[in-house]
């Protein structure tokens, strides 16, 4: 089985949120939240103006896997870029959030999340990033574990 990676261009929006829409249902159980009809129709919506802005002005990066001989894309992560208030760990304040890690799951074991990985991190390093952060499943720490991620504590969330 081949795999072809690329770089999503603004006619693969809808594919893409077809693919974000699945890996928010199955990580909404994993989180055991709701994921109703409801909300699906608002995430197809926002879903499709974020990438649209996001691939527009450059603040995301996304990159596919397609089964080359089904033509069927088969995985998918994205990068998103920003600025914040520059410190001792980003001097010039640059980050980098990954998100929406997802392989089908009749792909998986197969290493399509590492070279998906391999490239965010080298279009990163490209825009001069020296700090990627990413939210971690049980199912993926190992994957991004031996790409160099580590644990950090330091980490809070609240829910408004």
């Amino acid at each position: 089985m081949a795999i072809r990676y690329f770089k999503a261009v603004m006619g693969d929006i809808p594919e893409l949120v077809r693919l974000r829409l699945e890996f928010s249902e199955i990580s909404s159980r994993y989180f055991k939240r709701e994921f109703s009809d409801e909300t699906r129709e608002i995430l197809r919506v926002t879903n499709t103006d974020y990438f649209t802005a996001g691939l527009l002005d450059g603040s995301l990066v996304v990159f596919l896997a397609e089964d080359s001989e089904s033509g069927k894309i088969v995985g998918t992560s994205g990068i998103m870029f920003w600025r914040h208030l520059p410190s001792p760990v980003s001097l010039d304040g640059r980050k980098a959030v990954i998100a929406n890690m997802y392989t089908l799951p009749e792909y998986r074991k197969r290493g399509i999340a590492t070279e998906l990985m391999k490239l965010q991190i080298e279009e990163a390093k490209m825009r001069g990033v020296k700090v990627i952060n990413l939210s971690a499943t049980d199912m993926g720490r190992a994957v991004y574990e031996k790409l160099g991620f580590k644990a950090d504590e330091n980490e809070m969330v609240i829910r408004l």
